[in-house]
C-alpha cells in the first residue's frame, strides 16, 4: 500500500516565497497546501504512473490509498478506510511519504523507529459575562481567563512531562470582542500539541490540560465549551525491516 494525504487548509496563499514567485498557487482563494500535501498527492500519482509502465515487473498488487481527513484525529473518513481496507484487500506492507523542510532537495530520508510526531488539536471556547471596560468588577472576562489558562499550559510542559520526553504546546487561533472598552462574553482558542511519546506524555498531557482549563474558569466565573479535543494520535514509527528494505533499494531507486 502506497499513501498520500491530500488535505488543504484555510491559509491564503502568497504568490511568491522566498525564491520568488511561485510557478504553482492554489486557485481558490483562503485555501492552499501549506502542509505540502499537494506535493505528496503528486508523488503518489507519479508512483501509480511509473508502476503502471511496468506492470508486468510487478509481482503483485499495489494499493494507492489518497487519504482525506488527516487533519482530523482519525475521524469520519478515515474511521472508514482503514476497516475497509483491511477487510478487502490483504496489505503486507505500507508506505507513506512526507515532505520535510530539513532535508536537502533531492534526497530523501528513512529514519528508524520515530519518524514523524504524534499530538492532538484543540478548540476551546471560554463563556464569560461581559460588560463595559468602566466597570470589570461586574463582569467575568474571558481574556482574562484565557491568559491565565496559556500560561498554566505553558507551564503544565515542565511540571508534568519528563525532560527526556519530547512535546511542545502551541497556539495558532484567539479570537475574541471587537471594542476596546467592552468585555466580550466569549473567547475562542485553537492549538495543537506534539510529542514522541503519545502514550505517556501525550494523553498526560491532555488530561492535565482539560483538567487545568476547567478549575481555570471556574475560578474566573466562566465556563469551558469544547469545540474540539480529539484523542492523542500516536506517533508515526517506521519498521525496522521495512526501513531497511527503502535504504537498501536506493540504487535502483534512483536509476528508476
Amino acid at each position: 500500500l502506497l499513501r498520500a494525504d491530500v488535505d488543504a487548509l484555510p491559509v491564503q496563499e502568497s504568490p511568491e516565497n522566498l525564491a520568488g514567485k511561485r510557478c504553482c498557487i492554489s486557485r481558490n482563494p483562503g485555501v492552499m497546501h501549506a502542509c505540502g500535501h499537494d506535493a505528496h498527492a503528486a508523488m503518489l500519482l507519479g508512483a501509480a504512473r511509473a508502476l503502471a509502465a511496468r506492470r508486468e515487473d510487478v509481482p503483485g498488487c499495489v494499493l494507492f490509498v489518497f487519504e482525506q481527513g488527516e487533519e482530523k484525529g482519525g475521524k469520519g473518513y478515515l474511521q472508514n478506510l482503514l476497516p475497509y481496507i483491511d477487510e478487502h484487500f490483504d496489505v503486507g506492507a505500507c508506505y507513506g511519504t512526507h515532505v520535510r523542510w530539513d532535508i536537502p532537495s533531492g534526497q530523501i530520508a528513512v529514519p528508524d523507529g520515530i519518524a514523524m510526531a504524534g499530538g492532538f488539536g484543540f478548540r476551546v471556547a471560554i463563556h464569560g459575562r461581559g460588560g463595559h471596560g468602566s466597570r470589570p468588577d461586574l463582569a467575568s472576562s474571558p481574556i482574562d481567563c484565557f491568559c491565565a489558562i496559556h500560561q498554566q499550559a505553558n507551564a503544565l510542559r515542565m511540571r508534568t512531562i519528563q525532560p527526556d520526553q519530547v512535546l511542545t504546546y502551541s497556539l495558532g487561533m484567539v479570537q475574541s470582542g471587537g471594542q476596546s472598552n467592552v468585555i466580550p462574553e466569549t473567547l475562542e482558542f485553537a492549538g495543537t500539541v506534539r510529542t514522541y511519546d503519545t502514550a505517556n506524555a501525550g494523553e498526560r498531557f491532555a488530561a492535565e490540560m482539560r483538567t487545568t482549563i476547567d478549575h481555570v474558569c471556574a475560578a474566573h466565573g466562566c465556563q469551558a465549551e469544547y469545540l474540539h479535543f480529539s484523542n492523542p494520535l500516536y506517533e508515526v514509527r517506521n519498521h525496522a525491516q521495512a526501513a531497511e528494505m527503502m535504504r537498501l533499494d536506493r540504487t535502483s531507486v534512483r536509476s528508476a
